[in-house]
């Protein structure tokens, strides 16, 4: 007999088409801001964004299941009629994901206007291509602040860890340096050509203008969406959302290596013994760092 549980007598039948609400992604590199932002918005009265999904967790097993069902439609075609079968390829896989995210981000209360979802791992590209009037904000850091907040973070959540955390982050190592420069390299000449290329799908945020002018950037982010930027709007999210309430009561600067909010501060490597390790680095990176709005010291424009 056929397995019939999924019949809508047996299921609450529910609008499985996405909503028309616009949706947003925050990505970037781990350690760049990208919580932050997502608080934010969050925090928003006209938007919500979800904590990081890492849907890419289901992407093999989804592939998975699609490849499984076209060997058993080919088998069963074989034993019966041998009529040949219309299989689903890579790209049915890829838009049943991406229809998953859209799933997921209509979850949001029914007063956001905007929806969206905080991931790194998701493909900007291919959220923009399959999620019409989809939009995505990245978030930038400086390369060498990003490198020691990594670091930290890899010492902080490496598996098996006995001895406690140390108080200040440790010398950074070469070879962490190069593999985190390699991917920032990466990541922000990705950010530059689609920035250049959807100008008004693609926003860019730093993490040192947020920290320096917080009300400008919120307000110009806030603008990208549409959403409201009056002052009572961004003072109530910049009071919710500044270091001190997010690490429990720290101060900006006040390491703490335990926690997910270390410092809090931008430029913050320029300080330490081992700041001479980035020289070397910067200047294979230097095309990029100018076009991204950095120099020799930190952030040049603001």
């Amino acid at each position: 007999m056929a397995n019939r549980s999924l019949t809508p007598a047996s299921v609450r039948p529910i609008d499985i088409m996405p909503r028309e609400r616009p949706v947003f992604l925050v990505n970037g590199l781990h350690k760049s801001g990208t919580t932050w932002v997502q608080q934010i918005l969050d925090a928003h009265p006209a938007a919500a964004c979800r904590t990081e999904d890492m849907f890419v967790k289901i992407a093999d097993g989804l592939k998975e299941v699609f490849q499984s069902y076209n060997r058993i439609i080919a088998e069963e075609d074989h034993r019966r009629a041998k009529q040949g079968v219309q299989s689903f390829d890579l790209d049915d896989v890829v838009a049943s994901y991406f229809f998953m995210i859209r799933r997921a981000l209509d979850k949001a209360p029914e007063e956001a206007a905007w929806s969206g979802i905080k991931d790194n791992l998701l493909n900007p590209d291919a959220f923009l291509s399959y999620i019409p009037s989809s939009r995505v904000i990245h978030v930038v850091r400086d390369p060498r602040d990003l490198a020691i907040s990594s670091w930290a973070s890899t010492l902080r959540l490496s598996p098996g860890r006995t001895a406690p955390v140390p108080a200040k982050t440790p010398p950074i190592t070469e070879d962490h340096i190069a593999q985190v420069f390699g991917a920032w390299s990466d990541f922000v000449s990705g950010v530059l050509e689609r920035h250049t290329t959807l100008p008004d799908r693609v926003f860019v945020v730093h993490y040192e203008d947020l920290i320096a002018n917080f009300e400008g950037t919120v307000a110009a982010l806030f603008g990208f969406l549409g959403l409201a930027r009056d002052t009572e709007t961004l003072a109530r999210i910049k009071s919710a959302t500044d270091f001190e309430a997010l690490s429990g009561g720290r101060g900006q600067g006040q390491e703490d290596t335990s926690s997910f909010y270390r410092t809090g501060l931008a430029g913050g490597w320029s300080s330490r013994e081992d700041r001479e390790m980035f020289s070397g680095p910067m200047r294979g990176l230097a095309d990029h760092l100018a076009r991204a709005g950095y120099n020799a010291e930190g952030r040049a424009r603001l």
